[in-house]
C-alpha cells in the first residue's frame, strides 16, 4: 500500500513541508510484515485501554507481552538474517538501537522528573536517593538494580512503563553477542539453541522463585518485571523471526493463527474467573511461573500466522509506527495532565455520556502527542541514521 500524500490536506510545499511529507510517508507506509504492524497496534491499544481503565479491557496488559514477541521477531530475527547475509556489525546495530530509544526515552525522563518536581508531586532530585534513581533510570537499571542490590528506588524519576525498557535494553545487548557466536561455532544450530534458551525461561523462574511463600507480594515483581524472568518471550519471537525467514507456510500459518487465538483466548478466561488478577495483575503470585510462557507461546502463534497476511490499513499502519511514543505517552499524560487538571471530573459531570467521551478524548489526544514526539523528537534520529548508512 502506498503512502498517503499529504498533499491532500493542504500540507505547503518548501523545506518544512518536505520533511513533514517524508514523516508521513514513514507513519504510514506498511512494514515487511504488514500482519505484524496489525499486532503492534493491537498492543499498544491494549495496553492504553488497560491503563484507561476501560470496562471489560482490564487484561491489556498482555499487550506489553505480545510487544515482547514482536521484538524478538523484528530485532532476533533481522539480527540472524544479517549475521547469515555477512552484513551485520555490531556498531551499526547499537547506533541504530540507541537513535531509535534514547531520544524519546530521556525526553520522558525530562518530562516526568518536571511534572512531578512541580505540579504532579514534590520529587526532589537533590535528595540523595531520588538522584541515584534518576542515575539508574537513565541506565535502565531502575528495576534490576533495587531487585538485586536492595537499595530504596524513588519511582518519582522513572517513566510508566520503562520497567519493559529494560527487558527490551538487555535484549538488545544480549542477543546479537549470543547470536553471533553460535553462528560462528555451529552456524546449523541457531534455531535450536534459541529454542532452548526459550525453554529455560519457566524453569529460571521456579528456582529462582523456589523459596517463596504462596502469598509472597513479591510474586509479580520478581516473576513479571525483570529480564530474567520474561526473556523467553523474546525468544519465542527469535525463533518465529527464524522460521519465517527460512519460508513460511500457508497451511501451517492457519493452524498456527488458530492455535495462537485459542491460548490468548484461553488465557484471558482463567484471568476473567480469577477476579483479583483480572483487576490487579500486580496480586498474581505462583500464576506468574506458567502466564510468561503460555503468553509467550500463545503470541508467537499468532505473530507466525499474522506475518504473511496483508492487514495494513492507513490507521493500522498509522497506530504501529506510532507506537514507541504512543506507549510512554499516555501514561505520562494521564498521571501528570489528564488526573491533576480533572478532567475525570469534568467528563463525569456530563452525565452518561461523559466516560465514554473521557476515554475517547484521551485516546485522542494520546495519538495526537505520539505523533507530535515522532515527527519532532523521534524521526529526526531515524532519518539521520537511515542517510548516515546511505
Amino acid at each position: 500500500m502506498a503512502p498517503v500524500p499529504l498533499s491532500h490536506w493542504g500540507v505547503p510545499s518548501g523545506r518544512m513541508g518536505k520533511y513533514t511529507a517524508e514523516h508521513w510517508a514513514y507513519v504510514t507506509t506498511p512494514g515487511k510484515w504488514p500482519g505484524v504492524d496489525f499486532l503492534r497496534a493491537a498492543a499498544v491499544l491494549l495496553v492504553l485501554l488497560f491503563h484507561l481503565n476501560v470496562t471489560g479491557m482490564r487484561f491489556g496488559w498482555i499487550g506489553v507481552d505480545l510487544f515482547f514477541v514482536i521484538s524478538g521477531f523484528l530485532i532476533g530475527g533481522g539480527l540472524w538474517e544479517q549475521m547469515k547475509e555477512q552484513k551485520f556489525t555490531f556498531s551499526r546495530f547499537y547506533l541504530n538501537r540507541a537513535l531509535r530509544i534514547l531520544p524519546i526515552y530521556y525526553l520522558f525522563i525530562a518530562l516526568v522528573c518536571l511534572s512531578n518536581s512541580t505540579w504532579v508531586g514534590d520529587l526532589d532530585l537533590s535528595d540523595r536517593v531520588s538522584f541515584e534513581s534518576l542515575v539508574q533510570t537513565m541506565l535502565f537499571l531502575q528495576t534490576t538494580f533495587p531487585y538485586f542490590a536492595g537499595t530504596p528506588f524513588d519511582h518519582r524519576v522513572a517513566p510508566g512503563g520503562s520497567w519493559s525498557l529494560v527487558i527490551e535494553e538487555y535484549f538488545y545487548l544480549a542477543a546479537p553477542i549470543l547470536l553471533y557466536f553460535v553462528m560462528k561455532v555451529t552456524p546449523k544450530h541457531v534455531l535450536a539453541f534459541v529454542v532452548l534458551i526459550a525453554l529455560s525461561g519457566i524453569f529460571v523462574r521456579y528456582a529462582s522463585m523456589s523459596t517463596f511463600s504462596p502469598d509472597d507480594p513479591n510474586w509479580h515483581f520478581a516473576n513479571f518485571v525483570q529480564a530474567h524472568s520474561r526473556y523467553e518471550e523474546l525468544a519465542y519471537g527469535v525463533i518465529v523471526g527464524i522460521l519465517v525467514r527460512q519460508g513460511n507456510n500457508a497451511f501451517f500459518e492457519s493452524v498456527f493463527l488458530a492455535f495462537g487465538a485459542a491460548l490468548i483466548g484461553g488465557t484471558v478466561l482463567f484471568l476473567a474467573m480469577t477476579p483479583p488478577f483480572w483487576d490487579q495483575p500486580n496480586l498474581i503470585t505462583r500464576d506468574t511461573l506458567w502466564l510468561p510462557t503460555v503468553l509467550g507461546l500463545g503470541f508467537a502463534a499468532l505473530t507466525y500466522g499474522a506475518c504473511g497476511r496483508s492487514l495494513s490499513p492507513l490507521m493500522v499502519t498509522l497506530v504501529a509506527r506510532l507506537s514507541f511514543p504512543m506507549y510512554l505517552g499516555h501514561i505520562w499524560l494521564i498521571t501528570a495532565v489528564f488526573r491533576p487538571l480533572g478532567f475525570e471530573a469534568f467528563f463525569s459531570g456530563l452525565g452518561s455520556a461523559g466516560w465514554p467521551a473521557f476515554i475517547l478524548v484521551q485516546i485522542g489526544v494520546s495519538f495526537a502527542f505520539a505523533y507530535l514526539l515522532s515527527i519532532c523528537v523521534e524521526y529526526p534520529f531515524i532519518r539521520y541514521y537511515r542517510k548516515s548508512q546511505g
